[in-house]
């Protein structure tokens, strides 16, 4: 009998260890919420002061950047937008550089994934001018934000390793946690009592109720500002104008394809690809291409891990190019999260683009403070 005991219990320590570690049986990406809402605003900023010792007396260099990012995400049954910032300003011994863009489209669903999209592109450099375009068309496809089960799941393995959970919640019963955690609309205060609530009720909770210290543990994975873990994929094809204003106001057409990929093969990590295609009627007489492809994990509660690929070919769609110009870039980051919205990264780059003989290898330590 005793044997059998241990056995038994070995066994069941064998099931909750296997759950903690993939998150559950179940794939994020069956995960489809009704409607979901995702936004995120993020600061980044970098500064340098260096004084050689061979330079005159007192003279001394500064650099450093600032950088602004954000995005928003809405998808329902019947439409969906998505909007992209990026605001980039550089200081250093050669002066000042700034350079804004911003995307955004609309999707109006017609039947199932098949979707009439219009969109808009817009660029701004000092030294290359304004730059945009504008194009309507059809896609198929839908990407959902699995979100709200990722962060059900990293709530039930943190109260399985601490022990607040006799066991893991069924796939269903985290369906339903994951469908209030995206509900659009409850405040936060609603939402914990709501998530309490439902926790609860599944009668897996030593005790019969959670503390408060397993509440403020909720919070904390709620506001986790971790990038979005998106499911999905979708086609695009648009026509439209393009717009520039250098060397002078200029009005063409514009062609653009795209592919837009993202699976979530765990809780903790995320897959994401895309290839973007614009240009002309005669489409290899001017275009721009621009692929990537990218992996984020979570390594613990704190800890988390991005590496990414992007290449780009330019042939005189952009005025700032005068003949064809390729870029890569490859990065490595690592973020220590020290508070739900502070954290610290060390980045690494290694770059490449037409015109220069080795390619540029960065490293980068800084702060990042979520607004939002």
């Amino acid at each position: 009998m005793v044997v059998w005991r241990l056995r038994r219990r070995l066994v069941w320590a064998a099931i909750v260890l296997s759950v903690s570690l993939t998150g559950a049986s179940q794939s994020p990406c069956d995960f489809s919420p009704a409607e979901s809402h995702f936004a995120h605003f993020n600061v980044q900023a970098n500064y340098q002061w260096f004084e050689d010792q061979f330079s005159p007396p007192h003279t001394s260099t500064s650099t450093g950047n600032l950088v602004l990012n954000s995005t928003e995400i809405y998808d329902s049954a019947a439409s969906g937008y998505q909007l992209d910032g990026n605001s980039r300003v550089a200081f250093g011994p050669t002066g000042l550089g700034l350079s804004l863009t911003g995307s955004g489209n609309l999707k109006n669903y017609l039947q199932g994934d098949t979707f009439a999209i219009g969109a808009v592109s817009v660029r701004y450099a000092l030294a290359g001018g304004l730059e945009g375009e504008l194009t309507g068309g059809l896609g198929r496809g839908r990407f959902r934000d699995v979100t709200p089960l990722a962060k059900a799941i990293r709530i039930q393995n943190r109260f399985l390793d601490e022990g607040i959970l006799l066991g893991p919640m069924a796939d269903e019963l985290l369906k339903a946690l994951a469908q209030s955690i995206g509900a659009v609309g409850p405040s936060s205060n609603d939402l914990l009592a709501t998530i309490e609530r439902e926790i609860e009720a599944t009668g897996l909770v030593q005790g019969g109720t959670l503390g408060a210290h397993a509440l403020s543990e909720i919070e904390e994975i709620l506001a986790s500002s971790e990038e979005a873990r998106l499911c999905g994929w979708d086609v695009q094809a648009r026509a439209g104008l393009a717009a520039s204003t250098v060397p002078q106001p200029k009005l063409s057409e514009a062609l653009a394809l795209s592919w837009d990929y993202a699976v979530v093969p765990d809780p903790v990590s995320q897959w994401q690809a895309s290839a973007d295609w614009v240009s002309g009627l005669s489409l290899f007489d001017r275009y721009s291409f621009e692929v990537s492809i990218s992996y984020g994990r979570r390594i613990g509660d704190n800890w988390r891990i991005r590496a990414s690929y992007d290449f780009s070919r330019d042939l005189l769609w952009n005025t700032a190019h005068t003949m064809p110009f390729d870029h890569h870039l490859a990065s490595a980051t690592f973020i220590s999260q020290l508070s739900a919205q502070l954290s610290v990264t060390l980045n690494l780059e290694l770059e490449y683009e037409t015109g220069y003989e080795q390619p540029t290898k960065t490293l980068t330590l800084h702060l990042s403070y979520d607004v939002l």
